[in-house]
């Protein structure tokens, strides 16, 4: 390795685990240690080695002489470098250095001082946990949200595409991937192979908007029935879910929620659901569909080809998008998107992004929950938000839970009973004082205290102050600081949610 520059040249460790096995050949460590990696062209310039790491050991170290973009379109802020095994390689092959890589964090990339890796790699004694911690010796960097999503933002803007999908998502989808299926059957069997394991062949009718379900399909003699619903930002509330498995379809017009016979319904989604889907729904990624699209030859697209082209790309890098802005990604990082991008990224962008962003953390909570959490996500006044509720065991028409909006964390009490809904101060008082009256100890921030600590900031509520939502919500809240972390929002929402469902079952 030339001489470094210690305190501008970087090394970059590479969790290669999914690629690594003990009888991988040379050629192979080194192809799948190359690329393709998340992080910004500016700090790619600085890096000179590369160490690939497999189950927390490093396997192979690099010299690095280039770095170069990814070769495909919708693969946008995706490197792959060409290097050389480094001298010293044979050396530091063994090193456990799993503590360089934060607990449950999926950003597989690290940055530490080149000067600073010969101390990281020295060590082969296997590590254990509090035995001399690496990530405390060395200044351990992840790529940060900023440098991960502003390519994939900047590729979608000069892309002729999305401009032509921004007025309706969901749509601009359900007629492409309608149209591929009516017009190229053959060609598109990958595609329809999804919805149709065993796909008959030939035309497909499709219907596009039927009674507000997305596409409707029918193969030839009533075959391959199918109906999907698209959902790219957003997901779809099981109750919507289960009234458009009740709309009547060409073929069946009265089948109640569980759905036409002999017809499958799928819910083509971005973004994990963070409920169980209600029956007869099942789902089907967006990741598949973009696998599927790479699957369809060209050639059998005639002049349609180059169209077709950029919007696999188009949804590729939606993929990417969702990935780079996952705060697992970076559990220790800061969640809001306002503070992890600043002001990197497009406004219009901010609302998107903060739904993708809620979503990962919903999952990050499940971890933490240790269980399955019923969560519902939205977006109001371009704010993302988050809510948790469980019925009360004494009355199903009242609940309490929990919602995080923007950096408002609240406790929030449902009281629905017949009589108490509606906007009048009336209306409003009487659920406050059903609230004041029977549920006050509910409104004890203390389980957030413990994880927050400081970054909850104080405020005080007197007797009978209470903030309301039209037509049921009764709400307090206390604001959290913005440098706070995915990690110490999971812990401390599995914690609110923990009491949520213990206290619910004891009222």
């Amino acid at each position: 390795m030339a001489n470094v520059d210690k305190d501008v040249d970087l090394a970059v460790l590479l969790r290669i685990s999914n690629s690594w096995s003990p009888d991988i050949s040379d050629d192979e460590l080194y192809l799948a240690t190359r690329g393709y990696w998340r992080m910004s062209a500016e700090k790619a310039t600085r890096v000179v080695q590369a160490v690939a790491v497999a189950q927390g050991v490093v396997r192979a170290v690099f010299d690095v002489h280039a770095w170069r973009p990814a070769p495909s379109r919708g693969a946008e802020g995706r490197l792959v470098f060409d290097g050389t095994p480094a001298t010293r390689s044979a050396d530091w092959v063994g090193t456990d250095v799993s503590s360089i890589f934060s607990p449950g964090s999926q950003n597989p990339v690290r940055y530490v001082l080149a000067a600073d890796l010969d101390r990281v790699l020295t060590s082969r004694r296997p590590r254990r946990v509090g035995d001399d911690d690496l990530a405390a010796m060395v200044a351990v960097q992840e790529p940060t949200v900023a440098e991960q999503v502003t390519p994939i933002v900047d590729a979608f803007e000069s892309d002729v595409v999305w401009h032509m999908a921004r007025g309706d998502l969901e749509s601009f989808h359900s007629n492409l991937l309608g149209f591929l299926m009516s017009t190229y059957p053959d060609a598109a069997a990958p595609l329809r192979r999804l919805f149709t394991p065993a796909p008959s062949g030939g035309k497909l009718m499709v219907w596009r908007e039927w009674r507000h379900i997305d596409v409707v399909a029918e193969g030839r003699g009533g075959s391959d029935r199918f109906v999907i619903e698209i959902k790219i930002y957003s997901i779809p509330h099981p109750g919507q879910l289960e009234a458009l498995a009740s709309a009547p379809l060409p073929w069946s017009a009265d089948h109640g929620a569980q759905g036409a016979p002999d017809t499958s319904y799928w819910l083509l989604t971005l973004m994990e659901p963070t409920f169980l889907l209600p029956a007869p729904w099942r789902r089907v990624r967006l990741d598949d569909v973009a696998l599927a699209l790479e699957a369809i030859a060209l050639d059998l697209l005639g002049s349609d080809a180059e169209l077709f082209d950029r919007y696999r790309a188009f949804v590729r890098r939606l993929v990417e998008l969702r990935d780079a802005i996952d705060p697992r990604n970076q559990l220790d990082g800061p969640f809001w998107v306002a503070t992890a991008l600043g002001d990197s990224v497009p406004r219009r962008w901010l609302g998107p992004l903060q739904k993708m962003r809620y979503a990962g953390l919903a999952h990050a909570i499940d971890r933490e929950h240790g269980g399955h959490v019923t969560l519902k996500i939205n977006l109001t006044r371009g704010t993302g938000l988050m809510t948790h509720l469980r019925p009360l065991a004494s009355n199903i028409n009242r609940s309490v839970g929990w919602q995080l909006q923007g950096d408002q964390l609240r406790l929030v009490a449902l009281v629905q009973d017949r009589g108490f809904l509606g906007r009048s101060t009336e209306h409003r008082a009487r659920r406050a004082s059903i609230v004041e009256n029977e549920y006050l100890n509910w409104f004890d921030f203390h389980a957030a205290q413990e994880t927050l600590g400081d970054l909850l900031i104080p405020k005080e509520w007197g007797p009978g102050q209470w903030n309301h939502y039209y037509p049921d919500f009764v709400y307090r809240y206390r604001k959290i600081k913005p440098g706070t972390t995915t990690r110490q929002l999971a812990t401390a929402m599995a914690e609110i949610t923990a009491r949520t469902d213990t206290w619910a079952q004891a009222h």
